[in-house]
């Protein structure tokens, strides 16, 4: 932790700069302001120039008392707790902390659906669209159909999942895995998820909620609960490969920060896939600190964000579009997708309340 902190590679680098750092100090006057090691390395911390305004501003003061010193404290505690902060983009430390640390979107502080959010809009939402038209095609089968050996759909419904959603299909051509549809593959897991299918022997058959939900044909309804599953319930990190394998948990914050990602959408409608991220790194300058100031992996930290975050997460939701229309993966291993665009949709327009 120490080593990430400071940026070093070994501890060999680290204790070289610590006797650096402690020849520094045993140079300087005895009455001079000794500064922290981060100081030193050039990061100070924020929290290190609070504290030097409370003494200056304590030295300045004359309290009779040191309930009347706790006091003057917790005071100016609460105060810069309270305080809208720019690289939060308006939001102070205490709303942030509550929205990293919100389990369920009811709890979120700053997360508001819109009860108006009508059907039109939510059905645009592919992933929406998806999830509607699997409840129909089980229906359609007398309530199930088979799953492959390794459970995933069969061909002849990833056939008729084309023969629907894309107008460039044509009877005779050569049909997809589950896994190669995206959409399909994710609408899967939401009805599992959410337990509209039970599945069990190769068999997927729609469960007691799964007809209710289909009966009630309510675009709305489904919309907010496979938000809620991408947002809370769904590993956003799980489909990474292996050369990801050391910073699976660094990119998890990507999800615990997503109510702040979408906060970020609301204020700046449109703009390119590094605009966001910079946005991004700038209220936690943690998540870029690993790279030490090196472009191609601050980068590639960047990539991986929108990619979760934009092509993951907002576009089967249907709440960004992105220009080229081109999927980012599909894009060429020398492109980098942070010079793409994205704008919200109507639906983000219309799916939140945002202060």
């Amino acid at each position: 932790m120490l080593l990430q902190q400071t940026g070093f590679s070994t501890p060999a680098e680290l204790q070289a700069a610590m006797d650096e750092y402690g020849r520094f100090c045993e140079s300087l006057p005895d009455d001079a302001d000794i500064p922290s090691f981060m100081e030193y390395l050039g990061r100070p911390s924020a929290a290190k120039d609070f504290f030097r305004e409370i003494r200056s501003d304590v030295a300045d003061r004359d309290f009779q008392s040191e309930a009347e010193l706790k006091e003057f404290l917790n005071q100016r505690m609460a105060s810069a707790n309270d305080s809208p902060r720019e690289d939060f983009e308006g939001l102070s430390p205490a709303q942030m902390h509550q929205i990293l640390q919100a389990r369920e979107t009811k709890r979120v502080p700053l997360l508001r659906h819109n009860g108006s959010l009508s059907a039109k809009d939510a059905e645009t939402a592919p992933l929406v669209a998806a999830v509607r038209w699997l409840l129909r095609y089980h229906a359609d089968h007398g309530g199930a159909t088979r799953l492959t050996e390794r459970d995933n759909y069969p061909r002849a419904l990833c056939r008729a999942y084309l023969a629907h959603f894309d107008p460039s299909y044509r009877e005779g051509m050569p049909v997809p895995t589950e896994k190669s549809l995206k959409t399909l593959y994710t609408a899967h897991d939401m009805l599992v998820a959410n337990d509209w299918a039970y599945e069990s022997r190769h068999r997927s058959e729609l469960t007691t909620e799964g007809v209710q939900m289909l009966a009630e044909d309510n675009a709305v309804k489904v919309f907010r609960q496979v938000f809620e599953s991408l947002f809370l319930h769904v590993g956003w990190t799980d489909y990474l490969t292996e050369e990801y394998e050391d910073a699976v948990s660094h990119f998890a914050f990507i999800q615990k920060a997503a109510v702040f990602s979408l906060y970020l959408l609301s204020r700046h409608p449109e703009g390119t896939f590094r605009d966001l991220f910079d946005r991004f790194a700038r209220a936690f300058p943690e998540f870029v600190k690993p790279a030490q100031g090196d472009q191609w992996t601050i980068d590639w930290l960047g990539e991986t964000f929108a990619y979760l975050f934009l092509v993951e997460f907002c576009v089967p939701l249907g709440l960004v579009k992105i220009f080229p229309e081109a999927s980012p993966s599909e894009a060429a291993d020398e492109s980098s997708i942070l010079g793409y665009r994205y704008s919200i949709t109507g639906l983000f327009e219309n799916a939140f309340v945002w202060p």
